[in-house]
């Protein structure tokens, strides 16, 4: 499916993105979620289109605008290799580097642009249209040596797995309309409807063609795309004067496929976006001040690409190496094919909101994850190390009297890392780490 009067408004977005925190999904959409580590399902505001939960209780506000903001996102990635190569056998093993070869990624400063448009219908109801972003981790580790052979000859080729500069660069851009409405004075319903544009480019895999189902598309064949239609929908309730909650779900998105890179992902290609879902409590501690909890599930086991273990790449009842390619379901771009060994990913955000004053808002939060990478799976976690767990957040919002409002937030996530052995070599150990750094702000107009 390719649905191209959207692919203009994604590709305002596309150029330069990488916003990988909760796995490749961001920490929080909005100024203000980010500024809360990712929380406010329940919390009452006006919302501009880019809330994860597409409920807004109305709370007598009338009121039309849009919010255009610019996030600077800096990850730091890089993967440590310890231990001498194996000995040649019969076969020889697939080792990374001749000891200890160390490796940071390039790129490490991206723009990320969002946009929100709200339209207020009547008192209780109000659409939205927005323009937001996922990423993957964009690595490029230039350098390094991999040693390789398939008869007890062991051949040094230059990059991590001996093909060259190594990396991938994964965009997912979201153009989403979305209704919401007052039930009740105490109840909001929502729902939103959107277009997903992602894209792709991995170089450096070339060395995995005997194991692949299609060597002709595993590595560096370019940028490729793919689409599909989703939903989301989302509800709030006003429990007490004092108690809000929310919850929202996204359906999993089925995408269409990455022909380019049909002989890397299983199932020949197929990238779909998991689902997801969301809950929160917001409580008003005083007048001024706000206490927020949420939790979220990502569902990345839905995903036979990022789920699948990289294990039936080492046993020949699921993956027989040739020359020619690898034959079996479980060879990459197979119906069960290898991916990169993600679970799902449970992530507990707290939050504290605080009115200094008429227009300055204060804003701190905290959110907690346990990385979706266990330590079996390092070896393809090289391409993406997504171990951040812990997300620091501060941020303030402005009113001006013309009722305009300046959003601005900060996040920090400090390194964490992930070790295992080398899948095809036990001799080596493998350790991936990532640490984040994120400032944004917004503009909101209303009218």
């Amino acid at each position: 499916m390719k649905i191209n009067f959207l692919l203009p408004l994604s590709l305002l977005l596309v150029s330069a993105l990488s916003h990988a925190t909760n796995g490749y999904f961001t920490h929080g959409k909005s100024l203000i979620e980010k500024a809360q580590a990712g929380a406010g399902v329940a919390q009452v505001k006006v919302n501009y289109g880019l809330n994860l939960n597409p409920a807004q209780l109305n709370n007598g506000q009338h009121e039309s605008g849009f919010e255009a903001g610019l996030v600077v996102f800096s990850p730091s990635r890089k993967y440590q290799v310890t231990g001498q190569p194996s000995a040649c056998g019969s076969q020889c093993p697939f080792s990374i580097g001749a000891g200890n070869q160390t490796i940071t990624s390039e790129n490490e400063v991206f723009y990320i642009p969002q946009f929100g448009l709200r339209y207020q219908l009547d008192d209780i109801s109000h659409i939205n249209f927005s323009i937001f972003a996922n990423g993957g981790m964009n690595t490029e580790y230039k350098g390094g040596t991999a040693q390789l052979g398939p008869q007890g000859t062991s051949v040094e080729l230059d990059g991590t797995f001996g093909d060259g500069t190594t990396g991938v660069d994964l965009v997912q851009v979201f153009t989403a309309v979305t209704y919401s409405r007052n039930i009740t004075n105490d109840l909001a319903l929502g729902a939103s409807i959107f277009y997903a544009y992602q894209q792709i480019e991995l170089t450096g895999l070339g060395n995995f063609a005997g194991m692949s189902t299609n060597p002709m598309a595993l590595s560096s064949e370019g940028v490729d795309s793919s689409d599909g239609i989703g939903w989301r929908v989302g509800g709030q309730y006003k429990l007490s004067s004092a108690i809000n909650i929310g919850a929202t779900y996204q359906a999993k998105v089925s995408m269409s496929k990455f022909d380019d890179y049909a002989g890397l992902f299983a199932e020949q290609g197929k990238f779909d976006i998991p689902s997801s879902w969301a809950v929160g409590l917001a409580y008003q501690l005083t007048p001024s001040s706000e206490f927020l909890l949420d939790f979220q599930s990502i569902n990345y086991s839905e995903i036979s690409a990022i789920a699948n273990s990289i294990s039936p790449l080492t046993k020949p009842t699921s993956c027989t190496a040739t020359l020619q390619g690898g034959n079996g379901a479980g060879c990459l771009g197979g119906a069960q094919g290898a991916g990169f060994g993600w679970a799902d990913m449970e992530i507990y955000k707290m939050a504290y909101k605080f009115n200094y004053s008429n227009q300055l808002t204060l804003r701190a939060g905290v959110s907690k994850t346990e990385q979706p990478i266990n330590n079996q799976e390092v070896l393809f976690a090289i391409l993406t190390p997504a171990v951040i767990e812990y997300h620091y957040t501060l941020g303030a919002s402005y009113q001006f009297l013309s009722n305009d409002n300046l959003h601005l937030s900060l996040m920090y996530a400090p390194e964490n890392s992930q070790s295992g052995k080398n899948t095809f070599d036990p001799d080596q150990d493998i350790t991936v780490s990532m640490s984040q750094f994120e400032v944004g702000v917004s503009y909101q107009m209303a009218w």
